[in-house]
């Protein structure tokens, strides 16, 4: 079975391991200084198909698709998995169809969003879903552990729903004819979002 690897560079401050990964330290290239930049390499028996990391450097998620026997096209089966970084350790992994879900790691747990504008929290403890609620996301916060986003695809209504709880916070009309291009911090809880018009926001109000 070909072989995958992440690379994690030490500038990060960031490392994962698993029982089953075999870590390396490779040169991935030359720093301004000539020196050489190097990286943590972690090699894993299955196909990597997608990782992210929580906002607070916290948690891992990485996906692993399965391939046929050949390892040249891919099926729509494999497992998610929760890496806590600091600990170095697989606390659980799950499995998902890929046709039909994508992934989303944040410090709270494992956001799932499906095709039928369904997403929900997998707990970061054992994998087990928190809460479910009925979204088209469009931005995910995670430093004010909020999911923005609308009940569809064609809605005007912005919505925020908490992440703990999966509760909604606020509503509020913004059209999205052009979807987001943007979105930048500002201070505290508010964020400039480029989506039609420029629109100054509370993330945390729904407030202009």
């Amino acid at each position: 079975m070909k072989a995958h690897k992440i690379f994690l560079f030490a500038c990060l401050n960031f490392m994962a391991s698993v029982s089953y990964a075999q870590p390396e330290t490779v040169i991935v290239g030359k720093k301004t200084d000539g020196t050489d930049l190097k990286a943590e390499c972690y090699t894993f028996p299955q196909r990597i198909e997608t990782f992210s990391m929580s906002d607070k450097g916290d948690y891992l998620c990485i996906s692993f698709r399965e391939t046929t026997q050949s390892g040249k096209y891919l099926k729509n089966k494999g497992e998610i998995g929760f890496y806590d970084v600091k600990n170095r350790q697989l606390l659980w992994t799950q499995p998902i169809d890929f046709a039909t879900t994508q992934v989303t790691c944040m410090s709270e747990g494992v956001l799932t969003t499906r095709n039928n504008n369904k997403i929900s929290l997998l707990s970061k403890e054992n994998g087990e879903k928190r809460w479910e609620t009925k979204l088209f996301p469009i931005h995910a916060d995670d430093s004010l552990e909020l999911i923005l986003g609308y009940s569809s695809a064609t809605s005007n209504k912005l919505r925020a729903v908490y992440l703990p709880f999966g509760n909604e916070l606020w509503q509020k009309k913004m059209p999205h004819k052009y979807g987001w291009n943007q979105v930048l911090d500002l201070d505290r809880n508010k964020r400039l979002i480029v989506a039609d018009d420029l629109h100054k926001l509370d993330f945390m109000t729904g407030e202009l």
